[in-house]
């Protein structure tokens, strides 16, 4: 412990001609006196205070492994795209559905056919949904009640095209 404090004293820039000839208890610099309160086992002077990067890093990687739930298989970039595209379809093509729905002020769930095609062609235009207008005619002549047109299932019809 003493060769320890002195090889400190030593390595603070002091050489030994400048160290004091009588026996005055040398100054150990802070750091050191931190070391010296607590008394380290053999098992603790053999592991390093600073772990290296090499244990850090299966805990990054186990901490983006918890990003994904088990429930999701893992998928590949390409796939992650198309999904991320789909998802974001799903959000434009909610829009119109809302845009439809505000429209029915009733809550009758229809609306006038003219003005659910305005809505439907404006809404695939503005969001880019890559509805075709043969399909948004089919939808609005399949599900028409009189003049009007059922929201729900010409919704559903064309979500799943």
């Amino acid at each position: 412990m003493l060769s320890r404090a002195s090889s400190d004293l030593l390595s603070t820039g002091q050489n030994e001609k400048e160290a004091p000839v009588t026996p005055v208890q040398p100054e150990v610099p802070e750091l050191s006196q931190s070391k010296t309160e607590h008394m380290k086992t053999p098992e603790e002077e053999l592991q390093p205070e600073n772990p290296p990067a090499e244990t850090s890093a299966p805990k990054d990687h186990l901490g983006s492994l918890k990003i994904r739930p088990v429930s999701e298989p893992s998928l590949s970039p390409a796939m992650k795209n198309e999904l991320e595209e789909c998802e974001t379809w799903i959000d434009r093509f909610r829009k119109l559905e809302n845009a439809l729905y505000l429209c029915d002020l009733s809550n009758t769930g229809v609306l006038e056919k003219e003005r659910a095609r305005r809505l439907i062609h404006n809404y695939n235009l503005i969001y880019n949904l890559s509805l075709s207008p043969r399909k948004i005619d089919q939808a609005l002549r399949r599900f028409r009640s009189g003049e009007n047109m059922l929201l729900e299932p010409a919704l559903r019809y064309l979500k799943e095209l």
